[in-house]
């Protein structure tokens, strides 16, 4: 499971990249600068309107900040697919894998 700092410090170096101020990233995510500085000082994990606000925001999908994937060339579907994979222990990887090739035949 993702943590709340690693979280943050995505979130953080994303900013940097895209040229965001804290504060214009707060004005453009809807959230006040205090929610921002508490993720970072408490390190809980923000909610879930707040992670998708700071998405909007930095103009990434929620799957690229929580699961390192690349959205640019992925349906819907595809991000809900790979979402849900992620989650699956090794042997339902295989399996799940296994099943896919065979429906390709």
């Amino acid at each position: 499971m993702i943590d709340s700092m690693s979280i943050f410090e995505k979130v953080d170096n994303l900013r940097i990249k895209k040229g965001l101020s804290s504060n214009k990233l707060c004005t453009k995510a809807g959230i006040s600068h205090g929610t921002l500085n508490a993720w970072k000082t408490r390190q809980t994990m923000p909610t879930l309107d707040v992670l998708e606000g700071i998405c909007d925001a930095l103009e990434i999908h929620l799957a690229t900040l929580l699961f390192d994937i690349d959205t640019d060339d992925l349906t819907g579907e595809e991000i809900d697919l790979l979402s849900a994979f992620r989650k699956l222990s090794e042997e339902q990887k295989h399996a799940a894998v296994q099943m896919i090739k065979a429906m390709q035949k």
